[in-house]
């Protein structure tokens, strides 16, 4: 009676748990398969040739711009950045640079002011470098010409920073773990 009701309850249970069980769990990507993605999806943005529309590169040199905040002496201050900045907006205003160009000048900016050894030029760099990553992580498909895939290419974009991104904590765990931090 209630012995083999338990019973037959329990065994009916654990088919569908041990069946769960040794199904296999889908796997993390490795650090290698989330940068090759990376790799993949920036090549597929560069080959598309996606252009910034003049509005949204007109928006973005304006970020950049006012980093530097209302005061004029900010720029004299802090040469690096405020070289840095006219140039990248001066770039952003003639030619529309392409997506690859704005994530070039990102790196640029990362390499040649965010990491300045003056605090308030490596600050000026670090916002200017967020400005473009707010603009490029916001990017529609509207603020792209240059190719009749814009949602496409706006959508690998996104994709391919993801995973950047993920490379990148990843890099920054393992080097706390190992003490490098």
């Amino acid at each position: 009676g209630l012995l083999d009701f338990v019973l037959s309850t329990a065994g009916g249970m654990s088919a569908p748990m041990a069946m769960h069980a040794r199904t296999p769990k889908p796997k993390a990507p490795t650090r290698d398969q989330l940068l090759k993605r990376a790799d993949e999806g920036y090549e597929a943005v560069r080959q598309s040739g996606a252009t910034l529309s003049p509005q949204s590169s007109e928006h973005l040199a304006q970020g950049i711009e006012g980093t530097f905040g209302p005061r004029a002496a900010t720029k004299r201050l802090n040469p690096k950045a405020a070289i840095a900045a006219d140039e990248i907006a001066g770039d952003l205003r003639g030619t529309p640079p392409t997506i690859s160009d704005v994530d070039e000048s990102r790196r640029w900016i990362g390499q040649n002011v965010a990491g300045s050894k003056e605090a308030s030029e490596a600050r000026l760099g670090q916002q200017m470098r967020s400005v473009i990553d707010d603009h490029l992580g916001n990017l529609q498909p509207a603020d792209v010409t240059g190719t009749n895939r814009g949602a496409e290419v706006v959508d690998t974009l996104r994709d391919a920073r993801s995973n950047a991104h993920r490379v990148h904590k990843s890099d920054l765990l393992e080097a706390e773990d190992t003490g490098l931090v």
